[in-house]
């Protein structure tokens, strides 16, 4: 009887080693998907930045732009004004 108690109980702790064991797994799982998440949340806000600065260049040359026409058209706009004259 006691050598089916001592079975009985290392065949418990070789079931705990099992649940340990996966426990241990799902953990190094989680942290191996967590940091992948992080990583790519970090390319994807590199990205935006990159993307954010492309707009910004793009508005200032269509600033320029859209000064040079102004100012031609406030030229043309005078000559027009002296024609009348």
């Amino acid at each position: 009887m006691q050598g089916l108690q001592v079975f009985s109980e290392s065949n418990t702790e070789a079931v705990q080693g099992k649940k340990i064991i996966y426990l241990y797994r799902l953990l190094k799982e989680a942290a191996t998907e967590s940091a992948k998440g992080i990583a790519n949340a970090a390319e994807n806000t590199d990205i935006l930045v990159e993307n954010m600065e492309k707009v910004k260049k793009k508005m200032e040359t269509n600033q320029q732009i859209s000064d040079q026409l102004k100012a031609e058209s406030d030229r043309f706009q005078g000559i027009s004004d002296n024609l009348m004259l």
